[in-house]
């Protein structure tokens, strides 16, 4: 009997290991199938002349067409055949519509971006685009859907959720740049921030959280030499500390004259930092080629978008960083008592707009009906029952001219000198974007981009009372009036989320703005050298970290007070590294982590973790005290001593001795590396990896901590690519990305690019056609029809 049973689960075991062999194969094949063609020909009825798709070594594609309608038709065809799936995500974010695909965890991003309307905008403008960008955005479009129809697969996670491509409209297609332009601002944006502290802490006690930009941070535009008092006696008192700024996102870009360059040509180098924990990585690297419309581009896209977003084309390169400009309001609306959809505008009580829209959910019977009220200053995203109060949100992106920024998104491929760089990156809606610029000619030069409200009130995080009409924004700044330089006597200029001006305007400039990694890259820049590419290779992978210095001399004397006199010795020697093997900067980073938690974790709760750490040392070092006090403890009243040395010994019992590497990973996966089996067979997970760097250092490394292993954090954020170009040779332009340009993990090109991109090692695209050929490893051939060249 026994014998039996064990013959029957072996027979049944077979069985399963059989089926589970026959399906894996069976979906490998599938999967397989769902691969772009990427050389031979493959003739395209819909093209007006042949286009030639050249990719190199790495994947990376370059189109040869002789029409710019043929070369975008291209362009959505290469976007489709190598990123789909992030089309699809990225436009259903954008129009809040996620649930169709995925279900009801991600109910609440449809319903704000619902409330949003960015679809709304899409709608309003889309009858307004220029014949031309209509054209050509059509072209991008119908290359998407030709691939889609006649591939023999879609990709993998449409088979696995058991879905469709459906059709990607120009409305959607405005929809997603309208989005764009929004993420930069919410990415800077803490006004949501400030809202619920408020209504945690009260509006008083939200104003600690509230610092201005530091009178010792550089700015991006070169200051005149003012005399200040406040910068003197901080030079006089403080002159040997280092007081950097902390942000969520960033981005470093600089610039460097001929005089300041080796070759004696202009240099420009760039690497936005964005989230590099999810595969497929978020920009496609792409060069655009049409001798005939004079357009020879090289650069990065979006895909779901069909414009170069940074990149060269020869004559001019272009790049950019977050601004941080404060470009959006909530203003609280004074609601009347007895019925909630009236609200008083200063002049009469006034009905809301009540808008109503349908949100579809994969697995549910029913859509959810969303209903929202919108009054003139906005869509209403936060109500209080306590206070009768709704608030509304306003941002700039309500007040500009879509389709302006289509025209200019496309006219960024053709530039050749920096007023119509000015014109175009001022034309980008409400991109909130700092922008740098170097020409073949020698020239450097800067401009932001950003819609710069006219705020008759000091701007405040805090809402502004929505019934006052002497409150409201009084249209932008002119553009002669926004921050930009050309040509600098000091031989460069750099961005890093600083802020960018300030003795140049005669208004105040409001946002949030970081102040750390500019210390660096002006240090660098400021050596009285020349530079070459492999220096400003070596500054984009640079780990020296100026702001944690600050927070080195503040253990140092807590170290000192609790008698650790050798480990206060030890530490006093470190030199700002944040390398993974560096013990020095682990047990700076974990006293910092733990101080912020035992300090103000019963005060904002889960909302600690977006706690900028400039607002932290100045509440720390310059109180009030009673946020040391624990208010979860209720028989005692806690000091600022015993706080810190709490933080202390938690610190020395987590690190051990142990290097920053042990302490902070980085792991790169799709998301559907959760199930066990397919991320086996698709290689959809890599990592975790010992990692280095911090949100200072100008390698960054943005991380958050790991909730199921506390004191250890999983890096988030870093750069998104890396772009240096010496206009000695264009062709010569260096780039890298973090994976691969495909976002399909059986192509050889899904993660091609990671060992490059962890170890500083660059890839050489040129742009010059003979160049292209010469590189080229694959030549895809698409045709009208037979016989046609």
């Amino acid at each position: 009997m026994r014998r039996k049973i064990l013959k029957l689960m072996l027979a049944i075991f077979v069985v399963v290991a059989l089926l589970i062999f026959i399906g894996s194969f069976w979906g490998y094949v599938t999967f397989k199938k769902s691969l772009p063609v990427l050389e031979g020909e493959v003739q395209i009825p819909l093209l007006k002349e042949s286009v030639t798709v050249y990719r190199d070594s790495m994947g990376i594609p370059q189109v040869v067409a002789r029409s710019e309608t043929d070369a975008y038709f291209a362009l959505g065809y290469l976007h489709a055949a190598d990123r789909l799936f992030q089309i699809d995500l990225t436009r259903r974010v954008a129009t809040g519509r996620l649930s169709e695909l995925l279900g009801p965890s991600t109910l609440y991003i449809d319903r704000y971006q619902r409330m949003l309307g960015h679809n709304r905008l899409a709608k309003k403008f889309v009858a307004q685009l220029a014949p031309q960008d209509r054209e050509r955005l059509q072209a991008y479009l119908k290359g998407i859907a030709y691939w889609i129809k006649h591939t023999d697969a879609l990709p993998f996670e449409y088979l696995l959720l058991r879905k469709e491509f459906k059709p990607y409209t120009m409305e959607e297609l405005l929809s997603v740049l309208s989005f764009q332009t929004w993420f930069a601002n919410y990415l800077q944006s803490s006004d949501t921030w400030f809202l619920q502290i408020a209504e945690r802490l009260g509006s008083e006690k939200a104003k600690d959280f509230e610092k201005p930009y530091p009178v010792w941070a550089p700015f991006t535009v070169p200051q005149q030499n003012q005399f200040s008092l406040q910068t003197w006696l901080f030079k006089r008192y403080f002159s040997e500390d280092l007081l950097p700024y902390h942000m969520a996102h960033s981005s470093n870009s600089w610039v460097v004259a001929p005089q300041k360059s080796a070759s004696g040509f202009a240099m420009l180098a760039s690497d936005p930092h964005l989230e590099t924990r999810r595969l497929p990585q978020f920009w496609y690297l792409c060069g655009l080629h049409v001798n005939a419309a004079n357009l020879h581009v090289l650069g990065i896209s979006t895909p779901g978008l069909p414009f170069t977003i940074m990149g060269h084309n020869g004559k001019a390169a272009w790049a950019f960083t977050v601004g941080g400009i404060d470009v959006s309001e909530i203003y609280q609306e004074k609601r009347h008592p007895q019925d909630s959809t009236l609200y008083f505008n200063g002049r009469e009580w006034y009905r809301c707009q009540t808008l109503v829209d349908t949100i579809y959910i994969s697995g549910e019977d029913k859509p959810f009906i969303l209903r929202f009220k919108q009054t003139e200053n906005g869509p209403v995203i936060w109500t209080t029952d306590s206070l009768k109060a709704d608030y509304a949100l306003h941002w700039a992106g309500f007040d500009v001219d879509l389709a302006r920024s289509v025209e200019a998104a496309f006219r960024l491929a053709k530039l050749d000198n920096f007023e119509d760089f000015r014109r175009a990156v001022t034309s980008f809606g409400a991109l909130d974007a700092n922008w740098t610029y170097a020409d073949i000619r020698g020239n450097i030069g800067y401009q932001l981009g950003t819609p710069i409200p006219v705020r008759p009130f000091k701007s405040t995080k805090l809402p502004v009372p929505g019934w006052v009409d002497s409150l409201k924004w009084q249209g932008f700044q002119p553009l002669e009036k926004t921050p930009h330089s050309l040509n600098p006597q000091r031989g460069w200029l750099a961005t890093c989320n600083n802020k960018q001006d300030d003795a140049n305007l005669d208004y105040p400039l409001m946002g949030k703005f970081a102040a750390d990694r500019i210390l660096r890259i002006s240090e660098l820049l400021s050596q009285n050298s020349k530079f070459s590419v492999q220096d400003m290779q070596n500054f984009q992978m640079d780990r020296v970290d100026r702001y944690h210095q600050r927070w080195q001399k503040i253990l140092l004397g807590v170290l000192r007070q609790n008698g650790r006199y050798a480990l206060a010795d030890r530490l006093k020697k470190w030199d700002g590294s944040m390398e993974s093997d560096s013990r020095e900067a682990a047990l700076v980073m974990l006293f910092l982590h733990n101080l912020k938690k035992y300090m103000l974790e019963d005060e904002l709760g889960e909302q600690l973790k977006f706690l900028f750490d400039d607002r932290f040392e100045q509440i720390y070092l310059q109180g009030p005290d009673d946020y040391f006090d624990d208010l979860r403890t209720k028989d005692k009243i806690e000091s600022r001593e015993e706080i810190t040395n709490r933080a202390l010994q938690t610190t020395l019992e987590q690190w051990q001795d142990r290097p920053w590497g042990e302490f902070l990973t980085l792991t790169m996966a799709h998301p559907f590396a959760r199930v066990p089996l397919l991320s086996n067979l698709l290689n959809l997970k890599y990592g975790p990896i010992p990692w280095g760097g911090s949100e200072a250092t100008l390698n960054a490394a943005f991380f958050w901590e790991d909730k199921q292993n506390p004191g250890h954090f999983k890096a988030i954020v870093g750069p998104s690519w890396r772009f240096v170009i010496d206009f000695t040779d264009p062709d010569q332009a260096s780039f890298v990305l973090p994976a691969g340009i495909s976002g399909n993990p059986l192509s050889p090109y899904f993660f091609n690019f990671f060992e490059y991109w962890k170890s500083g090692k660059r890839w050489i695209v040129p742009i010059s056609p003979e160049k292209i050929k010469q590189r080229a490893k694959f030549k895809l051939k698409l045709t009208p029809m037979t016989g046609v060249k």
